[in-house]
């Protein structure tokens, strides 16, 4: 409670003499406490007076800084701005210092505009602002103009603007956040209307993005989309060996063996890749070569008719005895399973089937049905013997020949040659190919190659078969069979065929009728060939889309 003071009582005065005696008792009775209050006073008064003071201070400070942020907010209105950090006109990441205080936010649409200049200039969107320092980072996505300024007007936008297709952008597509003309529409309709791989017929080369139908090869690496849907470019086989006439060929103990004929005698050669040949002696003389040749089991085993040799490395051989025992022979089948070899053919005019651990020491066996046995097969994944005697009588064996089951076939087909590769059995009869997934679930209505098979292999990855008219065709299944392009004549006839493996470094060695040794590689890991088609009307030519 503020302090206050006790009224004093009436003084005394000379002029009443009847009271002045009572007058001045009571008066100089209350000067005591009249001194007390006023001294208490006194004292806050004095007090207040300090703290006025102190306020008088403090709020000239307040003044101070109400009139600072007046003068701020009357240059700098919150939605507006200005820098002078230099930035160049272009999209991407702009980081610039404006005014503090202001009230923006990150995800707004903001603008930057040469003050100079207004119109080279940059909008995005807004990513970060220190409202503090008046630092601040822009996300820019369209522009306007170019160049390098130091004077900014910049602020909120009133929105964010779609940001225009490129030309390039239409034809290639773009998402929704970019604007697409009715010109870039224009331009993008025909991109889009033929998906990579049309052919089409012009007058002209209808733009970049078409190649002409002509045969032409390209990089693989220029064109990806376009060498994905086309077949694989092969390349031809290359002449490697020129020789008159040629015979069988395989691979094994690391080289290809090929048997041939060079103007006046048969003589063999080897090749570490199917390029470089050597000759070599011909163990069967220089007037024969072998119908049957197979590398298995570390060993090339090689058999005429008559006559039989083995090798371990294709150069130096050695005679054995022939699979076959008699002097009359006619050899129609050898093969070798994880186990044994097995010889089939005629002897003495009688069906004759063999069997032998090392290829040296043969041992008759009895034949399936009585029959001779014209084709044979072995499949390790099936673990099964599969055995044709050529017209739809065949059987198959789980147990090395010990038991036989009969089998149907495709009728009216004689199987000339079976392979057992992968999960199945293939057969060829004439220019038919037959698939079988076990031997024993028949062979299917089969797939004409368009030529007359000579050799059938399975390379480890897929089976080839290559015949008459430099035919030559590859297949993972034995069902579904692609095409080797391999720049032979329709008169060249390819007798034999080898690989060493079926990755696709791994080249493919023909042996060709009259036209040589032959290599090249089934699939180009680098190019690719755009088809070759004649035009369909006059001034008309053929284009691919390829792009």
């Amino acid at each position: 409670m503020p302090a206050q003071i006790t009224a004093l009582p009436t003084p005394p005065s000379t002029n009443d003499p009847a009271n002045f005696n009572t007058r001045a008792d009571a008066f100089l009775g209350q000067l005591p406490t009249f001194v007390t209050q006023a001294n208490a006073l006194a004292g806050e008064v004095n007090a207040n007076t300090t703290q006025v003071a102190a306020d008088r201070v403090q709020t000239g400070a307040d003044r101070t800084a109400a009139a600072a942020s007046a003068v701020s907010a009357l240059s700098a209105p919150g939605t507006n701005g200005a820098s002078t950090t230099s930035l160049a006109v272009g999209t991407g990441t702009k980081t610039f210092t404006t005014q503090a205080g202001k009230a923006w936010v990150a995800g707004q649409g903001f603008f930057l505009a040469s003050s100079a200049s207004p119109t080279n200039w940059m909008t995005g969107v807004l990513t970060a602002y220190n409202t503090s320092t008046g630092a601040a980072t822009v996300q820019v996505d369209t522009i306007g103009g170019s160049g390098t300024f130091a004077a900014w007007n910049c602020g909120l936008s009133a929105g964010r603007p779609l940001p225009v297709a490129t030309q390039a952008q239409a034809e290639v597509g773009v998402d929704g956040g970019t604007w697409m003309t009715p010109e870039r529409t224009a331009q993008a309709a025909p991109i889009h209307a033929y998906p990579v791989g049309t052919a089409v017929q012009a007058a002209a080369n209808p733009g970049t993005r078409w190649l002409p139908c002509t045969g032409l090869l390209y990089a693989i690496t220029s064109y990806p989309a376009l060498a994905s849907v086309l077949p694989p470019y092969v390349n031809p086989m290359v002449l490697r060996a020129s020789i008159y006439q040629s015979g069988l060929v395989a691979y094994g103990a690391g080289l290809f063996l090929a048997w041939a004929y060079n103007a006046s005698a048969w003589i063999t050669l080897t090749s570490p890749d199917g390029v470089t040949w050597t000759q070599r002696a011909n163990p069967f003389g220089t007037g024969a070569l072998p119908n049957k040749l197979v590398f298995a089991n570390g060993l090339f085993l090689a058999c005429s008719h008559t006559t039989a040799f083995s090798s371990v490395d294709g150069i130096s051989w050695t005679a054995r005895a022939h699979p076959l025992g008699a002097t009359s022979q006619d050899l129609y089948s050898l093969t070798r399973s994880g186990s044994f070899w097995m010889a089939s053919g005629r002897s003495n005019d009688a069906p004759y089937l063999a069997t032998s651990l090392d290829g040296v020491t043969w041992t008759q066996k009895s034949n399936p049905g009585g029959q001779y046995i014209s084709a044979s097969a072995y499949n390790a994944t099936l673990s099964r013997w599969f055995v044709s005697s050529g017209w739809s009588a065949n059987w198959i064996s789980d147990d090395n020949g010990a038991t036989w089951q009969s089998v149907t076939a495709p009728t009216g087909y004689n199987f000339s040659q079976v392979v057992g590769g992968g999960n199945r059995f293939v057969a060829y009869s004439n220019s038919t190919v037959f698939s079988s997934s076990t031997g024993a679930d028949g062979f299917g209505q089969g797939t004409n190659l368009g030529f007359s098979v000579q050799s059938l292999i399975f390379d480890g990855a897929q089976f080839l078969a290559a015949g008459s008219g430099g035919g030559l065709a590859s297949s993972t299944d034995g069902v579904s069979w692609k095409v080797l392009a391999t720049g032979l004549a329709s008169t060249d006839w390819i007798v034999g065929v080898a690989r060493a493996s079926g990755a696709l470094t791994s080249p493919i060695v023909i042996s060709v009728q009259n036209a040589g040794l032959r290599s090249g590689l089934d699939v180009s890991t680098t190019q690719f060939q755009t088809p070759a088609v004649t035009g369909w009307g006059t001034g008309l030519s053929p284009y691919i889309k390829a792009l």
